[in-house]
This record gives C-alpha cells, structure tokens and sequence, in this order.
C-alpha cells in the first residue's frame, strides 16, 4: 500500500509539471493561430484545458484509487 501511495503521488507531482511545460506554449498561441488559419480564443482554449483539466482528472484518479 505504500509503493502504491508513493507511485500516485509522483504521478500527480508530475503532471503538475507538465502542465507547467504546457503552460510555456501560452507564448506560441498567436503562431499557431496564424499558421493553421483559426481564431486565437479557440487555441488559447486548447491549451487552457492542457494546464486546468488535466490535473483535475489526476487528482479525481488520485482520490478515487486511495
């Protein structure tokens, strides 16, 4: 039960480090949205839910197996 305590918290430790990688492409939002011809709100969207969901589903999966 410990390894499986200590294995969820470093996976959702990690998450939250990505999201924070994730965070960084906030600059590339206009890029993007010129490159592939979309409106900047709908891409900013997209990364929005990289950074705010996922780790809300980690901490749902964290909780529920615990």
């Amino acid at each position: 039960m410990k390894n499986k305590r200590s294995l969820t918290l470093i996976s959702f430790l990690a998450n939250f480090i990505m999201a924070g990688f994730a965070s960084q492409f906030g600059m590339l939002i206009k890029p993007i949205a010129q490159c592939f011809k979309a409106d900047i709100n709908t891409v900013a969207f997209i990364f929005s839910l990289l950074t705010v969901v996922l780790p809300i589903k980690t901490g749902v999966i964290c909780f529920y197996y615990l």
